[in-house]
């Protein structure tokens, strides 16, 4: 784009030409830009009064929408990812609860936020992006990008015992093959990768195992206190006092 302002500046109409056209060409294959372009002009096709043509234009662009959207990672990030909370490593399950709103729900949880509950969520609407995180010349060689894609998200913090619950402000970084999500007020960043069949597999087994423990010894509390409540019963009824008496004869 900086050759074709100068390009136009020296009047040059040909080479101007040229650069449009390669332009035009390079956006058409840019899936960030034509999901954006696509988004804005499904909300400007709201406003169409016709309804047959406001349906035609909108299922049109969502058509166009959906095939970008295919393209991009932060959009195709279902399914399980591993992340150490400090505490060990942990698992979680992406999902999308609308169109750009991810949701990271805990599949084995800790003594804070336990499983099956939100761990975080982050808008990933193009409109909702934050500025990018700028990389060092370094950094850009190891990440193959001179910028950082960030979205604004919400982080879950509880105390022990999954009490008082809250969201705070956080903020989701996409990566080339993973990202991380940082809770901004407590300055602490989590990075998520996929599994390995064996981890999740590791993962799942132990939290079955401490889940079956802790149900086993549920189940024996509460057959404990079912034998104190018929002894209780019998004693009160003379029932116990009877069967005594009838084992020693």
């Amino acid at each position: 784009k900086d050759n074709l302002s100068w390009s136009e500046a020296a009047g040059d109409v040909h080479r101007v030409g040229e650069l449009r056209e390669t332009i035009r060409l390079s956006e058409e294959k840019d899936p960030e830009l034509v999901y954006a372009r696509a988004i804005s002009a499904m909300n400007k096709a709201e406003k169409i009064e016709d309804l047959d043509k406001r349906k035609f234009v909108i299922d049109q662009h969502r058509s166009e929408a959906n095939l970008a959207r295919s393209c991009i990672p932060r959009f195709n990030l279902e399914g399980l990812w591993v992340g150490n909370y400090g505490n060990g490593a942990e698992l979680v399950n992406i999902t999308y609860s609308d169109a750009h709103t991810l949701v990271a729900t805990k599949v084995t949880g800790d003594a804070y936020i336990p499983r099956g509950e939100r761990s975080f969520s982050a808008n990933l609407a193009p409109s909702d992006e934050a500025d990018p995180i700028e990389l060092s010349e370094s950094a850009a060689s190891k990440w193959g990008n001179k910028k950082l894609q960030r979205f604004k998200g919400k982080g879950s913090v509880a105390l022990e015992g999954y009490k008082d619950e809250k969201n705070v402000e956080g903020q989701l970084v996409m990566f080339d093959d993973y990202f991380s999500f940082t809770w901004v007020p407590m300055k602490y960043t989590v990075f998520f990768s996929r599994p390995s069949a064996k981890l999740t597999i590791d993962l799942l087994r132990d939290v079955v195992s401490k889940e079956d423990e802790v149900d086993n010894m549920r189940e024996h509390i509460s057959r404990c206190f079912s034998k104190d409540a018929v002894i209780d019963r019998d004693v009160i009824t003379g029932r116990f006092r009877s069967d005594s008496v009838n084992n020693g004869d």
